[in-house]
């Protein structure tokens, strides 16, 4: 039986601390990564959110939504991930946008959530809206979403750059 030297034992017992340490740096760098990415997507959804809103308004006593030619505008790195929006006026009655976005299971007047729709994942936020007008108060639920494509693609060129 061969005695290993010193040097093989030392580089043995540090090379398996070393390899775990950089395990767990890599997943810690993962997540931290992961979540600013979902962050700053998360903002490109509240920013539409209040574009969305900016556009209603009353008439005649009847809540109404006023969408442009140019639609919904969201920022995203490549523009592979689709995007889903509804607005809802307080009866529920769609006023604009896509039908049965799911809502989230804890109804809270601002919240993400992750949810699926048209078999795709879907990152989506949720919104209660209330406009004041001559004394009435107006309801409105404003759901816009997008597909996970751009938030991945995004966070696997990073890493990969890495």
């Amino acid at each position: 039986m061969k005695v290993k030297s010193i040097r093989q034992r030392l580089l043995t017992w540090l090379s398996i601390p070393l390899g775990l340490v950089t395990f767990v740096a890599v997943i810690v760098i993962f997540l931290l990564l992961n979540r600013n990415i979902n962050q700053h997507f998360d903002n490109a959804l509240l920013v539409a959110s209040k574009g969305i809103k900016n556009r209603l308004y009353v008439k005649d006593g009847v809540l109404k939504f006023s969408l442009p030619h140019f639609g919904i505008d969201i920022q995203s790195s490549a523009g592979k991930s689709s995007i889903f929006y509804s607005v809802l006026n307080k009866q529920g009655k769609l006023l604009a946008g896509h039908e049965h976005i799911p809502k989230p299971k804890k109804l809270k007047k601002s919240t993400f959530y992750n949810t699926i729709y048209a078999h795709q994942k879907i990152r989506a936020l949720y919104v209660e809206h209330e406009m004041f007008r001559n004394g009435l108060t107006y309801k409105a639920t404003i759901i816009i979403s997008e597909t996970l494509e751009d938030r991945q693609e995004l966070v696997r060129n990073i890493f990969l750059m890495t």
